[in-house]
């Protein structure tokens, strides 16, 4: 139970850190190039570095489940 918590707490705050250079730009009107360019380059590195450090929580909580 407390490792599903763990992980939604996590995606919840990966999901709000990706969504924020895209907030950002709405709020802050920025220039086309940084609009087409640099927040979705931005953001898909946000995302990949999300799923990489959810793959490794999972691993984690799994092996300190199968170790109890």
């Amino acid at each position: 139970m407390l490792a599903k918590v763990i992980q939604l707490t996590f995606r919840v705050i990966a999901i709000t850190i990706i969504l924020m250079p895209i907030i950002l730009n709405v709020v802050i009107r920025g220039s086309v190039v940084t609009s087409l360019i640099f927040i979705p380059l931005i953001s898909l590195a946000l995302l990949f570095t999300s799923m990489y450090l959810d793959s490794k929580l999972a691993q984690l909580l799994t092996n300190k489940l199968s170790n109890r």
